[in-house]
């Protein structure tokens, strides 16, 4: 439906009707889409004549009175446009309707203000206050406009606060949880939301796109906040001051803002922690399981810190996995079910027990609590799935972490000592649950094809190792496409625009982009570029022509002789151009003790401190501060090489001495000029110690291990101990390429070695936290065994039969005494190699000693035994049975043996021998009463019986015919029975 005739009278005379029919008030006429498209059209031709009034025109008496037929159109134009866009009330109307009608640049029209006022009367539109505006002040322009959504039904009646509190919601429940976010409709999502929170949001229906538009752009911004893009208020203030800024962000800043506010009182772990350190040590917090503690007595890990609601003064603050996600929306998440997040690329899960996550060949056992608003608590894992890295979370399968993630680089490197092109794969994932695939093919454009296998892991998918080797380019002067494929999948594109000419630094060989900001050190590089490219160079950028590997580009060695002056380098459509940065960098060894090592920031002690630069060095200072403390202290330095010095040995002494026994955080700050040119902040920590007698330690037994530190810093902050221990269980690995040159591992067996264990060791009276990150001496074994062939089968348990066919492999200490024990009996001495390796091939030894059915040993390394057991089961070696005699040949420990059962075709049991075992081979001879059998057939069943009176099948049983079943004489059936053949055929089968 449209207006009959669409000229302005035309139009004119069909709204005053239409507003007789509504009832007297034209803010009751609705108007189709099509008719809104006219009314704008009208409306906009009306503005453009009314603007060429200025302000003081058009406050002459009357001069607007000959414009109220306009008037009236732009008044249901402005009745329309509101219907479908204004939502929330105290709306900033002006600045979006004047550029609906075409105005640019201005904020206000006073002739179109006072027109739609004065057409108010005609429209039965109630005017509040007074009757005419002669300053139109801030005031009486929102009161203009208050007049007419007042006398709108259903429109611009959504409170700020119910909007703000309505888009936190939906942030949470839609558009982070949902698989498509954008698919959702303005109905299904205000109906989800009065289901899950009883409220509902009046919203004039003709508004919903433009109400979903301004959700979307909010919670697109609000990605950015998460993102880190805006990280305090005043940069998102700065923001909102932009022109190119949507205008709903612009005219509703304290809705921004205070959603803003919500989202940054939602912290991750380490952020909060960093928030406690900078508070006083007095400082009063509660915490989830609503307990108050003071600061100084909690020491908290990031790793281990619970997630939940913590109260700091008047401010609460959501500890959470991620910014972006709630405390409100984790509650509401069913228990033992994955949640998908952010369209499948972050997954979530809760449970009520501790439970187990595989992430590639990662284990993660997850024991982080997180406690809801009551004090109830459960267990809470979330992360982002890295498509190719298997993602397996309490044994359910994370289908979304199946796939293929590569990252592509172009490298330097020389063929034939002739500078190439390689295209490298520095970060690859590839992993699916389908282990039928099994290869993954790359393909480019430039005709190279390169295969790469895939490998079965323990968790039922596939997947790939992390290196690929590269692939070298020959040609330049066209795109390059690439191909990754699968067996029973479709391939996956990846498309690389390669620019007119490429750069290389040679110490790094990285590619340098065209256009970089960056500041490059090298000053010799390699262009390479497409031919019939014009090259332009500063002065002072020498150019050396260099034989290239391929014909289809030119290859120049660019010397930068003068890195005072910028790099100044074009080719074709690319521009270098940089300087040579000031380079001054730290590197700090501290002194570990033992095997231990201390994460990135913490240290030791000062014994090295090495700094790399080409600055000049003179007025160079060292600030430490500590706390409260601080000091300056002139340096010196000492060249070890090119750009490279150490501070000297007087310089270290001062150093040491003023962090002596000051252990916690630090600043560290160099000055030149009273300018800070380089800053680093690090944690002392005391040396800490692993006591050599936890070690070795027995692969899969949980083992204590003493820690000692040299100041007394463990234990509760009153009472400070030198001492502490921690508990650690270790699996042998296989290594990832062979560590031991000097023993010879035959086939099958496979060489083993500590793994690299990370155990957490907390300060509380520092508030710190280290990680020991050893490979600590691990005590085990391995049994194989081999039939035939010369490859060994690994085993789990040696057999006495098979001994001299097995092999021990013992892996302990390097160079390391192993003993071997049959109870307290000495059987041999060993040692262990360099690796602390031992393979025993020869175990005849064990034999003698084998007396009953389990015989148990006793490997000992230092003061740690372990032990295995060799079994020696009863055997039958040979059996013959002949006219209902069965001989019987035995072998086997004591108190074992062989149970003879004679049953009938009813399993009725007629006849029962037990024969032991001896340690000597002994034959037996029985005769077997088959007579006492009255059935047809009778079996005669041996079954092994252990020391632990268990019986043990031996797959030896004898079927016996016995005298009870007919047997007719050969001389008879020769002479004939007198009987048909199908009479003898029947009988017989009767008697079968």
């Amino acid at each position: 439906m449209t207006f009959q005739q669409q000229n302005r009278l035309g139009v004119y005379r069909e709204l005053v009707s239409r507003q007789y029919r509504a009832g007297g008030s034209l803010a009751q006429v609705e108007f189709d889409e099509q008719e809104y498209a006219v009314l704008q059209e009208l409306a906009r031709s009306i503005f453009k004549q009314l603007a060429a009034l200025d302000d003081l025109e058009a406050r002459r008496p009357n001069l607007l009175q000959a414009y109220l037929k306009e008037g009236y159109i732009l008044l249901a134009y402005a009745c329309e446009y509101i219907r479908h866009t204004l939502y929330l009330k105290e709306y900033k109307f002006w600045e979006d309707f004047l550029p609906e009608l075409g105005a640019s640049g201005i904020t206000y029209s006073y002739p179109l203000a006072e027109l739609l006022w004065l057409t108010y009367a005609q429209a039965h539109i109630p005017r509040r206050g007074q009757q005419r505006y002669e300053q139109h002040t801030d005031q009486t322009r929102r009161l203009i406009i208050k007049s007419l959504t007042d006398a709108l039904p259903g429109v611009a009646s959504l409170e700020r606060k119910q909007f703000i509190d309505f888009f936190c919601w939906f942030y949470q429940y839609r558009f982070v949880s949902h698989q498509n976010p954008y698919s959702l409709e303005v109905q299904s999502i205000l109906q989800g939301y009065q289901r899950q929170t009883g409220d509902s949001l009046p919203i004039h229906h003709k508004a919903y796109p433009r109400f979903r538009e301004d959700l979307f752009k909010l919670a697109e911004l609000i990605e950015r906040i998460a993102e880190g893009t805006y990280p305090d208020q005043e940069s998102l203030k700065a923001l909102l001051e932009q022109n190119e800024t949507p205008s709903f962000f612009r005219r509703q800043k304290d809705i921004i803002l205070s959603v803003y506010q919500r989202f940054r009182n939602a912290l991750r772990p380490e952020r909060f922690l960093e928030l406690l350190l900078s508070l006083p040590s007095d400082t009063q917090i509660s915490t989830p399981a609503h307990r108050v503690v003071n600061i100084s007595r909690v020491h908290y890990q990031s790793n281990m810190l619970h997630y939940g609601y913590y109260q700091i003064g008047k401010t609460r603050y959501q500890v959470v996995p991620f910014d972006w996600l709630w405390l409100e929306a984790i509650q509401q998440w069913p228990i033992n079910r994955l949640i998908p997040l952010r369209q499948n690329h972050y997954i979530a899960y809760k449970k009520a027990q501790p439970f187990e996550v595989r992430k590639g060949e990662q284990r993660i056992h997850v024991t982080r609590r997180c406690y809801d608003e009551q004090g109830n608590s459960f267990y809470l894992y979330v992360d982002e799935i890295t498509p190719g890295e298997l993602l397996l979370i309490d044994t359910q399968k994370v289908q979304a972490s199946q796939g293929l993630s590569v990252k592509i680089a172009l490298e330097l490197t020389f063929e034939e000592q002739r500078p190439a092109i390689l295209l490298t794969f520095p970060w690859v994932r590839v992993g699916f649950w389908n282990q039928t695939i099994r290869t993954l093919t790359v393909r480019t454009s430039q005709g190279d094809t390169q295969q790469w296998p895939l490998y079965p892991t323990d968790t039922g998918g596939v997947q790939s190792e992390s290196h690929m080797p590269g692939l070298l380019l020959k040609r330049i002067d066209c795109d390059l496409s690439i191909e990754y494929s699968f067996e029973t999948l479709p391939s996956k594109y990846m498309h690389k625009t390669l620019d007119d000419a490429l750069l290389f630094a040679s110490s790094t060989r990285q590619n340098v982009p065209a256009g970089t900001r960056r500041k490059w050190g090298d000053t010799l590089y390699y262009l390479f570029v497409k031919q019939g490219c014009s090259i332009w160079h500063a002065p002072h950028i020498a150019l050396e022509n260099v034989e290239s590997y391929s014909t289809s580009y030119r290859v120049y060695r660019v010397i930068w002789k003068e890195t005072e002056k910028p790099f100044q380098l074009s080719a074709g459509l690319c521009r270098w151009t940089f300087k040579q940065p000031g380079k001054f960098s730290i590197s700090i060894q501290p002194e570990n003790g033992s095997s231990v090592h201390l994460k990135h920031g913490q240290f030791y002690a000062f014994n090295q401190l090495q700094i790399n630069t080409n600055r000049s060095l003179e007025g160079l200072r060292c600030q430490l501060a500590y706390r409260d403390e601080q000091v300056t202290l002139p340096i010196t330095l000492t060249e070890i090489a090119e750009q490279c010095y150490r501070l000297d040995q007087k310089t270290l002494r001062s150093l040491h001495t003023f962090t002596r026994a000051r252990y916690g955080k630090w600043q560290l700050h160099f000055l030149q000029e009273d300018e800070v040119i380089e800053q680093c902040t690090f944690s002392l920590i005391p040396s800490v110690e692993i006591s050599a007698s936890s070690y070795p330690l027995i692969e899969g037994q949980p083992t204590t291990l003493e820690i000692s530190a040299s100041h007394p810093l463990f234990g509760p902050p009153e009472r400070p101990t030198r001492q502490t221990s921690i508990q650690v269980t270790a699996e042998a690995v296989t290594p990832a390429s062979p560590i031991d040159t000097q023993q010879h591992f035959p086939e099958g067996v496979q060489e083993l070695t500590a793994p690299r264990l990370t155990v957490p060791l907390s300060f509380p009276t520092l508030a710190q936290t280290i990680d020991l990150c050893f490979s600590p001496p691990l005590f085990g074994i391995r049994f194989y065994q081999r039939s035939s062939g010369t490859t060994w089968q690994r085993v789990e348990r040696l057999q006495y039969y098979y001994i001299a066919h097995s092999l021990l492999y013992i892996f302990s200490v390097p160079e390391s005494e192993i003993r071997l024990y049959a109870g307290k009996q000495l059987l041999g001495t060993y040692h262990t190699n360099s690796a602390g390796n031992a393979l025993l091939n020869d175990l005849q030894i064990l034999a003698p000693c084998c007396l009953s059915e389990y015989t148990t040993f006793t490997l000992t390394s230092g003061q740690k035994a372990l032990s295995f057991e060799v079994h020696r089961p009863p055997r039958i070696l040979e059996s013959h049975l002949q006219a209902n005699k069965l001989t019987l040949t035995l072998e086997g420990p004591p108190r074992t043996g062989v149970e003879l059962s004679l049953l009938d075709e009813h399993d009725r049991s007629h006849y029962y021998q037990y024969i032991s075992c001896s340690l000597k081979k002994h034959t037996f001879i029985l005769d077997i009463p088959v007579d006492r059998v009255k059935t047809r057939y009778c079996t005669l069943i041996a079954s092994y019986l252990l020391s632990n009176q268990t019986k043990q099948a031996t797959g030896f049983h004898w079927r016996i015919d016995t005298a009870a079943h007919p047997n007719i004489p050969s001389s008879w059936l020769e002479a004939g029975l007198g009987l048909s053949d199908a009479s003898l055929l029947e009988y017989l089968a009767e008697q079968v």
